[in-house]
């Protein structure tokens, strides 16, 4: 298992890259949402995005550290 990242002369957390990668699916599941309407229906759209960010991140990174 990856569990650090080599970047130039420093070494990165993997779950670093898993929170910046979930937070650009966030952006284009967001996006999608805004688009086709979804957010009429939800309640809290504020804590939605947040939900919805911390859970493609656990997503993510339980495909590395499981």
């Amino acid at each position: 298992m990856l569990r650090e990242i080599a970047f130039h002369s420093f070494y990165l957390p993997t779950i670093t890259v898993m929170f910046a990668l979930g937070y650009f699916l966030t952006l284009a599941l967001n996006h999608i949402l805004m688009v086709t309407g979804a957010y009429r229906h939800i309640w809290h759209p504020t804590l939605f995005r947040i939900a919805l960010y911390i859970a493609i991140s656990c997503a993510l990174s339980l495909t590395i550290y499981h």
